[in-house]
């Protein structure tokens, strides 16, 4: 046998795999969640339940993503989490991190899938640690994009658009369908 393929193709790929299993040891027993690149707030867990405590209900900035904002009502029942993960949204809404605490000044976009639009109608109430906010149905658009979606901007003082990505002939079209909801007197 040649000595430059024993070292070459024997030794070196065994040198490289110790090396690579001793660093891949110490990074994992040293903790990386320390060092600022991994340093996160996200939790491991999916299904963790945290609520927000009242004093902070109000505040987005104090919610994480994935913490339960509040509840949605209408003809049915459904969690409202902050910036939850798109495949949740079969049993959830997902209130967006681009407007407003649903009760609070401004603008709240609810994110829901298509199939959950059947569950709201001209009525929804949303209830936080807070307390309770009534939203009444005034207008429906179709829209080209998402982005279109976070340009509406109704002129009551607290409002609510659920909007929801629209079916095509292949599938989900490009188009979003939103619902528009202001606060009741």
């Amino acid at each position: 046998m040649n000595s430059d393929f024993i070292k070459r193709g024997i030794i070196l790929p065994l040198v490289a795999a110790l090396v690579a299993g001793v660093l891949g040891f110490f990074a994992t027993s040293i903790g990386l969640d320390g060092i600022t690149p991994f340093k996160s707030e996200s939790r491991v867990l999916y299904f963790d339940e945290t609520q927000p405590s009242n004093d902070l209900a109000i505040d987005l900035t104090a919610l994480k993503k994935g913490d339960i904002a509040g509840v949605l009502n209408s003809k049915e029942e459904m969690a409202l989490r902050y910036c939850t993960d798109y495949s949740n949204l079969l049993t959830e809404a997902s209130l967006s991190d681009r407007g407003t605490y649903p009760d609070g000044i401004g603008t709240a976009y609810v994110e829901i899938i298509n199939s959950n639009s059947s569950k709201f109608g001209e009525e929804v109430i949303f209830a936080s640690a807070s307390g309770e906010c009534i939203y009444k149905k005034t207008d429906e658009k179709t829209l080209k994009s998402e982005n279109d979606v976070f340009f509406i901007s109704p002129r009551a003082e607290k409002s609510m658009v659920l909007y929801y990505r629209m079916r095509g002939e292949g599938g989900l079209s490009s188009k979003y369908k939103a619902i528009i909801y202001e606060e009741a007197e």
